[in-house]
């Protein structure tokens, strides 16, 4: 299961300069894969120009950097690093953005949204079959999925308002579910409760869990919890302890989408919910859906490790 798909967003600072003497392999988002690398015709992929060193290193004995030019680079499948694009003292490997260049790596997909109105100004759509996302950018900004209680961007901590404290639970992982003060918590009725995730701390508050929902008792008060709760190593899950329960939202309840930059995706029905921030004007806004766990991989063993190798 995968609860959280990140957004990476690479930056990784090294002290190595690009040698005047280093073979650069130049990428850009106007080149071609049939290029030969050159400023002149770059690469369009960070892959085409791994294959390129990959053949670069069996002749040349000069550094080699993989220079991006300025733009945006969309990733598909993740870019693979292993020994094999391991650099050496004498001539280690850079990727690296070309002076002065920003340089963007995304593992998101555009959408090409038609919106029609809903309840309380929430807009939605149909969205491509099979696209399932948990992060969605709006013009670059991270947008809320739908939560109860609503993100605090005051006070965003676990002491915040947005969570509430359960009223006990079994404080045993994996828990199966955990009771709530009817008092505090959302009285609106969810007509699928299965799509919801519960975001909670473990009852001594040191480390966090995430279970998927599996229904809500609202006689006994209590949250039916399913697949989840291996986050974390010890034996204590959500309840209560040192005169403290543990803080905990949930989110992704259509019911629950009630603040501007709030969306939710019903995935069996392709249909995507938004509820725009003011000021945004959702028909010309950029949405995008991240659908990429991993940008970058480096993937060394203790037998053939990864060496020589930089981003910057």
């Amino acid at each position: 299961m995968r609860l959280a798909l990140a957004r990476l967003a690479i930056s990784l600072s090294v002290a190595l300069p690009v040698s005047s003497a280093a073979t650069i392999v130049h990428v850009a988002p106007a080149g071609r894969d049939t290029g030969n690398g050159s400023r002149e015709r770059p690469f369009a992929t960070l892959a085409r120009a791994q294959s390129a060193v990959r053949e670069l290193k069996k002749t040349s004995s000069e550094p080699i950097s993989v220079e991006l030019a300025a733009g945006t680079y969309a990733f598909t499948t993740p870019l693979i690093l292993t020994a094999e694009d391991s650099g050496r003292p004498e001539a280690p490997i850079t990727y690296a953005a070309a002076p002065g260049a920003v340089v963007r790596l995304t593992g998101s997909v555009a959408l090409q949204p038609v919106w029609r109105p809903g309840r309380n100004g929430i807009l939605q759509t149909a969205i491509p079959p099979g696209l399932v996302f948990d992060q969605l950018f709006v013009n670059g900004t991270r947008q809320i999925r739908a939560r109860f209680p609503n993100f605090d961007a005051a006070s965003p901590l676990r002491g915040g308002p947005g969570y509430v404290q359960i009223a006990d639970g079994t404080n045993r992982r994996p828990d199966s579910w955990f009771s709530y003060d009817p008092a505090t918590f959302s009285p609106r009725p969810w007509s699928d409760p299965t799509t919801g995730i519960v975001h909670g701390f473990q009852s001594h508050n040191w480390g966090n869990l995430q279970y998927r929902v599996a229904g809500v008792d609202r006689a006994q008060h209590r949250l039916l919890l399913g697949e989840g709760g291996w986050q974390l190593q010890r034996a204590q899950g959500l309840g209560r302890a040192r005169d403290a329960a543990s803080p905990i939202y949930v989110e992704n309840i259509l019911e629950e989408l009630d603040a501007p930059g709030e969306w939710f995706l019903d995935a069996k029905a392709s249909t995507l919910y938004w509820l725009p921030p003011a000021g945004v004007a959702a028909a010309t806004a950029r949405l995008e859906a991240v659908v990429r766990k991993n940008l970058i991989e480096v993937r060394g063993t203790a037998a053939a490790p990864v060496r020589h190798l930089a981003f910057r």
